[in-house]
């Protein structure tokens, strides 16, 4: 109590010495301080991307030579037996392909969107078989990542997805509290919502 009025009373004696002697604005000020951000690979960034050791499809997912997870599901990356891609007019189920983390310091929302000239026949889905979009994670907190397809009245030889966005907006974030719309601002206009699953 007694230090809160010793602070208090001196700003009023600070304030009326200047009032005395004159302004005393600066024509410029250079100040130096620390900074130190680096770039990691994917497995160890604050939105952490990982492979799930031990997954069945973990055959599926690696990390590029820039440390960037990447699922590839091509002729690129042929299974053992021979296996190049999934099976036109079909519906596909990948379990477990990866997981998110959030390494970072306050809690998130995450929101996938997808790009591809069939976008729409993929969807990224939870444990539980839910949509990844909208999904909320705590410090500490991670949730294993699934891939599903449908192909129905497509032919062979068809290009699905190029890339996949995954934005996560911190809880402090937007004022207003549209992490959706926030989410949006970091993605291409013409990326595709991962807000529900192939139907067909």
């Amino acid at each position: 109590m007694e230090r809160r009025k010793f602070v208090v009373g001196l700003g009023s004696v600070a304030a009326g010495g200047a009032a005395a002697m004159g302004s005393g604005a600066f024509t410029s000020v250079t100040s130096k301080r620390t900074a130190s951000v680096q770039t990691v690979n994917d497995g160890e960034a604050y939105l952490g991307l990982k492979e799930i050791p031990k997954s069945p499809n973990e055959s599926y997912v690696d990390y590029g030579d820039d440390g960037h997870l990447r699922i590839r599901m091509d002729g690129d990356n042929p299974t053992d037996g021979g296996g190049k891609g999934v099976n036109s007019d079909s519906k596909t189920v990948f379990k477990d392909l990866f997981k998110i983390v959030n390494q970072g310091k306050q809690k998130i929302h995450l929101f996938v969107f997808l790009i591809g000239p069939h976008a729409k026949r993929v969807g990224l889905f939870t444990d539980s078989y839910k949509p990844c979009y909208g999904l909320k994670l705590g410090v500490g907190d991670s949730v294993n990542v699934g891939l599903l397809t449908s192909t129905h009245g497509l032919k062979a030889d068809q290009q699905l997805l190029n890339n996949i966005y995954i934005a996560a907006i911190g809880e402090e974030n937007p004022e207003d509290g549209d992490y959706e719309g926030a989410a949006k601002e970091f993605v291409p206009e013409d990326a595709v919502a991962n807000n529900e699953l192939p139907s067909e």
